[in-house]
C-alpha cells in the first residue's frame, strides 16, 4: 500500500477539499492500493500573526519519511519563510512531490494553462470590440 501525503494551505475559511475528494475517487475507481493523508492549514486567514504561526506549525509534526509521496498545495501560502521552510524539508525527503496548481521548486506539476483562453479573449476584444490597449495586474502571494 503507498501513502501519499497531501499539505495544503485553506483559501480564505474555505478547505480545497475538491483535491481531497478527485484523488480518492480516482484511488477508488481505478482500483490503486493507495492512501491519502491529508495535513490542512488556515496559516493565512487571520490577521493574528500568532494564530497563523500556529495554524502553520501543523507542517511541522510531518514525517516524510514515513510517505511514498507528497501532493503539495502551496498556492495559497502567505508566510514567505514558512513556505520556503517547508519546500526545504520536502525537498530533502528525497520523495517524489507533486505541486498543484504552482510551478516550481522543481516538483512535478499538475494545474491549468490558462494561456489559450486569455489569448482568445485578447483576440476578441481586438477583433470585434476595436480594443486597442489593456492592462494586466500580476500578484503573486507566495512572494508578495
Amino acid at each position: 500500500m503507498k501513502r501519499i501525503l497531501m499539505l495544503e494551505e485553506g483559501w480564505k475559511r474555505f478547505i480545497t477539499y475538491a483535491w481531497t475528494i478527485g484523488i480518492n475517487r480516482y484511488i477508488k475507481e481505478n482500483n490503486k492500493d493507495f492512501v491519502l493523508y491529508q495535513m490542512q492549514s488556515w496559516g493565512n486567514w487571520s490577521k493574528n500573526k500568532d494564530f497563523n504561526s500556529g495554524e502553520y506549525a501543523i507542517f511541522d509534526l510531518a514525517d516524510f519519511s514515513k510517505y511514498d509521496g507528497i501532493i503539495i498545495d502551496f498556492t495559497n501560502f502567505t508566510n514567505k519563510d514558512r513556505l520556503n521552510n517547508l519546500i526545504s524539508q520536502i525537498s530533502a525527503s528525497g520523495k517524489p512531490v507533486v505541486s498543484v496548481g504552482s510551478e516550481s521548486h522543481g516538483f512535478h506539476y499538475v494545474g491549468a494553462d490558462g494561456y489559450w483562453a486569455t489569448m482568445e479573449i485578447i483576440n476578441h476584444l481586438i477583433d470585434q470590440h476595436h480594443c486597442k490597449s489593456f492592462y494586466y495586474e500580476y500578484w503573486d502571494c507566495l512572494y508578495a
